[in-house]
């Protein structure tokens, strides 16, 4: 099972960015994890959904853990192409809401 981090922080004009920004998952069983890397920063929520015309989410949905991060599996299985699905990350820091919605790609090619 592979690990995809991704790490979300706020810059100084309060953008909310993850790091990659387009995660990309091989063929074979992975698990996202979405990570604050803003200190006082935390994760509220992640949401996942397809881009137009693409298939339904093969995954869990995400979920938050113990340690603050937010995890969801993504079994990426055969397929004849890329799958891309957008995903919303909403955080909080010093009280104040803010959202991004970068991309998942599924890639089963190597």
């Amino acid at each position: 099972m592979a690990n995809i981090p991704i790490t979300v922080t706020i810059d100084p004009n309060n953008n909310v960015r993850c790091n990659p920004d387009s995660a990309k998952a091989h063929l074979g069983d992975n698990t996202i994890v979405w990570r604050a890397g803003t200190p006082g920063m935390s994760i509220d929520s992640v949401t996942i959904e397809p881009s137009s015309g693409q298939p339904a989410w093969p995954g869990s949905s995400p979920a938050k853990q113990p340690d603050g991060t937010v995890s969801a599996t993504d079994p990426v299985a055969s397929a004849p192409g890329r799958q891309r699905y957008k995903y919303s990350v909403s955080v909080t820091k010093n009280g104040q809401s803010f959202s991004v919605d970068p991309e998942v790609d599924n890639d089963p090619t190597p």
